[in-house]
């Protein structure tokens, strides 16, 4: 389960790369529609923050009927990077990668949303 963990980290932060180091993201154009940035995630699911935004959460891949949901953290205070928030289970923290092959629990994080 670790490793699958691990590889989904990293997925996530290939996929998501252009829109990590950004502060404010702004009319990038996806074929779902338009990212309108990253929302403090509050120790909230980023389902739920998208949503109540007024937007929805930028989905990077799913397991069964969970989405991941792209979120980022500044673990270490080394910079923001890519990770995956994720309902039920996960939906209060962001999973990033941190170190060599590790995947950190971070509480602070924003949400990738788009309308």
């Amino acid at each position: 389960m670790r490793s699958v963990l691990i590889s989904k980290v990293f997925y996530i932060i290939i996929v998501s790369s252009l829109f990590v180091s950004t502060t404010n993201v702004s009319a990038v154009t996806t074929q779902r529609g338009i990212i309108t940035g990253w929302i403090n995630g509050s120790g909230e699911s980023c389902f739920k923050v998208c949503n109540d935004t007024g937007g929805k959460p930028v989905i990077s891949g799913s397991t069964g009927d969970n989405s991941f949901y792209i979120c980022r953290a500044n673990p270490g205070d080394y910079g923001n990077r890519a990770g995956f928030n994720q309902e039920p289970n996960n939906s209060n923290i962001c999973y990033v990668a941190f170190g060599q092959n590790k995947a950190v629990r971070a509480s602070t994080y924003s949400c990738l949303c788009f309308k």
